[in-house]
C-alpha cells in the first residue's frame, strides 16, 4: 500500500552510506544472530545485517521501501527547539498510518523500546527474577525493588485505561538519532524497523520519556512546564486530535517507559554482561519516575499538569 503524497516525504527510510564505528558491547543497537538470538552491533558488517532488517521490516509493512543512500544534515533532534520543530511530523505521521493495514509480521517489532501496558507488572517481575539470580550487588537489588514498584503503580493507574485505547502502525522510535535536522529544519525522518501496532500516545511517551531524560530537570513543577512545547508541537501536527481518554492515559504511558528496560531487555538479552549494563543504565529513569511521576504523594499533580497540558495542545488543532 503506496502513502498519501502527504507523508511521504516523512516516511523515508534512510540507509545512510557512513561506516557504523565499533560500539562498546553493552549499547542497545541490535541485530539478529544465525542462532536467532539478539547480538549488539559491535562492526560495520553487524550494522550491514540491522540495516537490512529495518528494510525487511518496512517492506513486511508498508510493502515498499523508500531508500536514499545519503541525506545532508548536520543535527539530531535533541534540543527543546528542535524538538518543537520535528514534532507535529510525528503528529503528521500518525495520520496516514492510522490508515494502513498492517500483516501479520508486522504488527510487532522484534526488538523495540517497548513495553505493552498489559506486560509491564508481569514482564518486570520476570526481568527482576534475572536481575536477582545474578548475584546482585546492593545497586541491583535495589534497582529491582524499585522497578516492580514502579510496575506496581503504573499498572494500577492504566488499568481501565489502556484497553480503550485505539491501536496503529507507529514510528517506534522517534527521537534523536532518527530525527535529523539540516540547521533548523527536518531533513528526515530514519529506522522504521521499530514500526509496530501501538496506541499513539506510546509512541509520544516514548519521545516525551527522552525529552524529559535530555533535560534532566529536578523538579516536577520544571519538568512538566518543559513537556508543553513539545506536547503542543506534536498536537499541532495531528488531523485527529487526542481524545479525553487518551490524554488522561498519556501521563501514565511516560511513566512506564522506563520498564522496558528491566520488563524487555534485561529479559531478553542472551548476553549477562550486556544484560547487566543495560540495567545500570536503566536505574536512573527508574528513579526518576518513581520520584515525579508515580509518586503517591505527588501523582496527583503530575496528572493534573499533563492533562492540562494535553487539553491546551488540543485545542490548538481543532
Amino acid at each position: 500500500m503506496s502513502l498519501p503524497p502527504a507523508a511521504s516525504v516523512l516516511v523515508l527510510l534512510s540507509a545512510v552510506a557512513v561506516a557504523a564505528p565499533r560500539l562498546p558491547r553493552d549499547n542497545l543497537l541490535l541485530y539478529r544472530g544465525e542462532d536467532g538470538k539478539p547480538k549488539p552491533v559491535t562492526t560495520v558488517e553487524e550494522w550491514a545485517k540491522r540495516r537490512a532488517e529495518i528494510v525487511r521490516k518496512f517492506g513486511e509493512i508498508v510493502g515498499f521501501a523508500e531508500v536514499e543512500r545519503f541525506i545532508p544534515h548536520d543535527a539530531a533532534m535533541n534540543t527543546p527547539h528542535r524538538l518543537a520543530r520535528g514534532l507535529p511530523l510525528l503528529g503528521r505521521m500518525h495520520g496516514p498510518l492510522a490508515d494502513m493495514e498492517i500483516s501479520p509480521a508486522g504488527r510487532a517489532a522484534e526488538f523495540a523500546n517497548h513495553i505493552e501496558p498489559g506486560r509491564a507488572l508481569p514482564g518486570t517481575r520476570a526481568g527482576t527474577a534475572r536481575i536477582r539470580s545474578w548475584h546482585p550487588t546492593p545497586a541491583e537489588r535495589r534497582l529491582a525493588t524499585q522497578a516492580e514498584r514502579l510496575a506496581e503503580q503504573v499498572t494500577a493507574g492504566e488499568a481501565g485505561r489502556a484497553a480503550r485505547l485505539p491501536r496503529q502502525l507507529v514510528h517506534g522510535d522517534f527521537w534523536d538519532d532518527n530525527a535529523f535536522f539540516q540547521g533548523q529544519d527536518p531533513a528526515f525522518v530514519a529506522d522504521f524497523g521499530f514500526m509496530a501496532e501501538q496506541a499513539r500516545i506510546d509512541d509520544l511517551a516514548l519521545t516525551l520519556y527522552y525529552a524529559d531524560t535530555q533535560f534532566g530537570l529536578a523538579t516536577t513543577q520544571d519538568r512538566i512546564a518543559a513537556l508543553r512545547p513539545p506536547l503542543h508541537a506534536y498536537a499541532s501536527g495531528l488531523g485527529t486530535p487526542l481524545t479525553g481518554a487518551e490524554r488522561q492515559a498519556l501521563p501514565w504511558a511516560i511513566a512506564r517507559q522506563p520498564l522496558w528496560g528491566v520488563g524487555g531487555w534485561v529479559t531478553l538479552l542472551d548476553d549477562e554482561h550486556t544484560a547487566r549494563a543495560h540495567a545500570r543504565a536503566t536505574s536512573p529513569a527508574i528513579r526518576r519516575a518513581l520520584h515525579a511521576a508515580v509518586s503517591t504523594t505527588r501523582l496527583p499533580t503530575i496528572t493534573a499538569g499533563v492533562r492540562a497540558t494535553q487539553t491546551s495542545s488540543c485545542q490548538c488543532v481543532r
